[in-house]
């Protein structure tokens, strides 16, 4: 009885931490037993029919145990890991006054098989967070079985909406939890429409462009995540959750480069990074080199360029002003048009547009040209957040390359990174990829 009792105490000491975790005990008619599991892998109605109604219906204490030892799927056990293996993996641990037993209870929950809203992957898993949140701790469960794995539960807002905040206790950073809970207490709404709500909310005093917190429907990126030591926070009735900390270095990451080889992964990366930077600097590159230094070009392509202008009315600025206001125009009218015709529509429009601009003296060829590449890169960069970022920074540089040229361009390229290098999301620089890495 005494080992019995150890191990009933030390089940209580590592499952701890876990809001989900179920512990009871069954006492009736000099019966007595202990049941523990998780119960967001759990069968509920299956653990209350099989195992619950008969302790209570049955008359002693020997007619219940050999009926659980009559159970399909039930086992007994002695060593304390493996009962908590058993319980992490959706079992229900049965400890009566001599033996333990073992019963599997788990339950799968359905999820839609859809492509992700957020993130875009050719490889991977494919059940993404749903609006309940059973469901997704449902799913995150079974794919991560971790003893360390806590869960904590809490109410937002007026209406005191139920969100969950999931981390690993061995590796996530205290502080940023200190931090989480304080904007959690201090956060007062009368309405949570959505976890971006929340997300803008958290952001507000760390960034007024770049994304400090990811939002994320895919359940792999979260388990990716948590084995990083960051936080992971679910409300009720939100398909999506919130990744915190979150610096540029995740934005640029997709989930696919963790099922490529490492040479292709580690080329994609770069091709993204090379997108970023051209969707930046294009505009700025033409306004100074066609304005400013057209010497940096060779004689007959400097002429080409100055012999496409000569019918344009207006300077290199306004035209690639004119342009960016069109692509801009295109890009939004894609998000809002249905999944299958907003990219159809997004090429046709912008292939009859950039024709008809050029035919009207509007544009140049090379114009054109530009206008497509920073859209091809736009759609290269994997996270929706940090796209549209740097797709606004281009302005930054725009504007200084039209009234200091190429050396404009630098500026601008200084002014954004020194923003970047001043972001903290939840204390942690936003730059990491650059900087000593702390200990997450």
């Amino acid at each position: 009885m005494n080992k019995i009792n150890d191990i009933k105490d030390w089940l209580n000491v590592q499952l701890c931490n876990s809001a989900d975790a179920e512990f009871r005990t069954l006492n009736y008619n000099k019966k007595k037993a202990y049941i523990c599991f998780i119960s967001s892998i759990c069968d509920l109605e299956n653990i209350m029919k099989t195992l619950i109604t008969p302790f209570f219906n049955m008359t002693s204490y020997e007619n219940f145990q050999n009926y659980i030892i009559s159970l399909p799927k039930c086992t007994t056990a002695t060593d304390k890991n493996f009962i908590l293996n058993k319980i992490l993996h959706g079992s229900v641990a049965i400890l009566l006054e001599n033996d333990i037993y073992i019963f599997e209870a788990k339950k799968f929950m359905e999820s839609s098989i859809s492509d992700s809203f957020s993130e875009t992957v050719t490889q991977g898993p494919k059940d993404n967070l749903q609006e309940n949140i059973e469901t997704n701790l449902n799913l995150i469960r079974n794919r991560y079985s971790q003893k360390n794995l806590t869960v904590e539960q809490h109410m937002l807002g007026v209406e005191n909406i139920p969100a969950v905040i999931l981390y690993n206790n061995q590796l996530v950073d205290y502080n940023i939890l200190d931090q989480l809970n304080k904007k959690i207490e201090e956060f007062y709404v009368k309405s949570i429409n959505s976890v971006q709500k929340i997300h803008k909310d958290f952001m507000k005093e760390n960034s007024i462009l770049f994304p400090t917190i990811m939002v994320i429907d895919r359940t792999d990126r979260i388990i990716k995540n948590i084995e990083d030591g960051k936080v992971i926070m679910l409300v009720q009735g939100n398909p999506y959750a919130l990744i915190l900390p979150s610096v540029f270095f995740d934005f640029m990451i997709s989930m696919d480069d963790y099922y490529q080889l490492p040479a292709i992964s580690t080329f994609l990366l770069i091709l993204r990074y090379i997108s970023a930077f051209l969707v930046i600097a294009l505009p700025g590159l033409y306004v100074g080199s066609t304005s400013y230094n057209p010497e940096i070009f060779r004689y007959e392509f400097a002429m080409s360029i100055a012999s496409s202008r000569v019918d344009l009315p207006y300077q290199s600025f306004l035209e690639v002003l004119f342009m960016l206001i069109i692509m801009e125009l295109l890009l939004n009218s894609s998000t809002n048009l249905p999944k299958g015709t907003g990219s159809v529509a997004t090429t046709v429009g912008g292939l009859i547009l950039g024709q008809s601009a050029v035919a009207a003296g509007l544009a140049t060829n090379i114009m054109v040209i530009i206008i497509s590449t920073i859209i091809i890169s736009y759609y290269i960069l994997p996270a929706n957040l940090i796209n549209r970022a740097i797709s606004l920074s281009k302005y930054i540089v725009l504007i200084f390359s039209v009234f200091y040229g190429l050396i404009g361009v630098i500026i601008g390229f200084i002014v954004i990174i020194f923003y970047l290098a001043s972001i903290r999301s939840f204390g942690k620089p936003y730059l990491q990829l650059f900087s000593s890495k702390n200990k997450m």
